[in-house]
């Protein structure tokens, strides 16, 4: 048994930065989504594409937040802008990123076309809320939401608001995975209960007794003020269509992408000050 300190560890071995992949615009009324033309060969850092971007025009930036990279984001070699060589990209599966476009051309693009006017360009961010490995390349069901919380609560959440404040971005699409956390999860792995208090070790809504790893990112965009009705929605992770696919036979059914949740905020704390998280058994 390796206690939660030791698996947190072995999350950190492998990070995925953020990657300023594309762009979405708005051609004869129509939306559009295009990867960079040099996208195939070069990993631009999300926090370098001011620079990358020097002397071509864009209108705005649209962040595109999924929760943390698995296992395909890691099979990758390829040039690094400046210099130098990466071997990590988010959401590199190319089952899964080929939904971007899907995405961006058809249920999300009711709410770009509100926002992007004809002939402008909004350039396209990859953000992944904890850039580690947090499913430790296994089935999503072992170690994915148990380290995700963990690192979040570690200084992850920290991290990633300070990553979106320089970000910058005019639009946001929540699109993690929901993961399944519960009131029961919270307590056992982490002594943690909702207390209400100001001091707290997570935020987050609660839809029907669930706590969505999704649900967790929002609260943390919402209070710290960079999102609202106006410059947000949330949606499917790529990777459910693919799974869709598969078991459809070709066939993908696109719902509608969700407002802004309105329900209350739950603040958990630690029980007691008894709780170490080097000798909790997991």
């Amino acid at each position: 048994m390796e206690n939660l300190e030791t698996l947190l560890q072995k999350s950190r071995e492998k990070k995925a930065n953020d990657e300023f992949v594309g762009a979405v615009y708005k051609k004869n009324g129509e939306i559009k989504f295009r990867f960079r033309k040099d996208y195939e060969n070069l990993f631009v850092p999300a926090p370098l594409y001011r620079e990358f971007s020097n002397g071509r025009n864009y209108d705005g930036v649209i962040a595109f937040v999924i929760e943390s990279p698995h296992i395909h984001e890691f099979k990758i070699d390829i040039d690094l802008y400046p210099e130098g060589r990466y071997n990590a990209r988010p959401l590199n599966n190319p089952s899964t990123k080929k939904y971007l476009k899907k995405m961006a051309e058809g249920p999300l693009s009711k709410f770009f076309s509100k926002k992007i006017n004809e002939g402008e360009i909004f350039l396209f961010l990859i953000v992944n809320s904890v850039q580690y490995q947090c499913s430790l390349g296994q089935k999503t069901d072992n170690y994915r939401d148990l380290l995700f919380t963990a690192n979040w609560m570690e200084n992850c959440r920290k991290d990633f608001i300070n990553r979106i404040k320089d970000y910058k971005a005019d639009l946001y699409i929540n699109s993690c995975t929901k993961g399944s956390i519960n009131k029961k999860f919270l307590q056992e792995n982490f002594n943690l209960e909702n207390t209400g208090t100001s001091e707290y070790s997570l935020a987050c809504k609660e839809t029907k007794g669930i706590i969505t790893l999704q649900d967790i990112v929002e609260t943390a965009l919402e209070q710290d003020g960079f999102i609202n009705e106006n410059n947000y929605v949330k949606y499917n992770h790529p990777s459910y269509f693919v799974y869709q696919e598969a078991r459809g036979n070709g066939n993908v059914f696109y719902p509608e992408p969700k407002l802004l949740s309105k329900g209350n905020i739950l603040y958990f704390s630690k029980e007691n000050s008894s709780f170490d998280k080097e000798n909790k058994l997991i």
